[in-house]
């Protein structure tokens, strides 16, 4: 698997229409050959009480899984992802000439993706239901061999 994060740093006049549209142009990218996952989110600055500042002024990232290196190339060369951005990201950079720091850092990464349980597809749900079952029949026979052998020791 390979990895694909991105950190964008936008205007601090975005507004929620122009967000939710960056949001949809996002998610349609998960239709090219390869991408496995794919999420875009707001940086959350008051993840609890005392958290620091840590985004650096990047205010949205987004996270794309892809099947390897070949079809990273795949997506970067895919006509849509070059629209995206360049007609809707682009558009909304922070080109801050004070902030030493990119409006767009991009790194890639190889990676092992074991059970991918937040995947909503119909395999992997049948796999955690499949999973629950055992894990509700091994508990249950747990359960009962405990109490029967309370109930054996009792009668002994």
């Amino acid at each position: 698997m390979l990895y694909h994060l991105v950190l964008l740093r936008f205007k601090s006049t975005i507004t929620e229409q122009q967000e939710q549209e960056l949001f949809t142009a996002l998610d349609a990218l998960r239709d090219i050959p390869g991408v496995i996952y794919l999420q875009c989110g707001k940086c959350d600055k008051n993840v609890y009480d005392g958290y620091a500042e840590r985004s650096q002024g990047y205010t949205h990232s987004l996270v794309t899984i892809l099947t390897d290196s070949a079809a990273l190339e795949v997506y970067d060369k895919n006509a849509y992802h070059i629209y995206v951005k360049q007609s809707i990201i682009a558009p909304l950079l922070d080109i801050d000439s004070s902030n030493p720091l990119k409006p767009v850092t991009a790194i890639d990464y190889e990676g092992v993706l074991e059970e991918f349980p937040w995947n909503q597809n119909e395999t992997t749900t049948n796999s955690i239901i499949s999973y629950g079952m055992k894990a509700l029949l091994i508990g249950g026979l747990v359960f009962l061999l405990g109490v029967g052998g309370i109930r054996l020791r009792s009668r002994l």
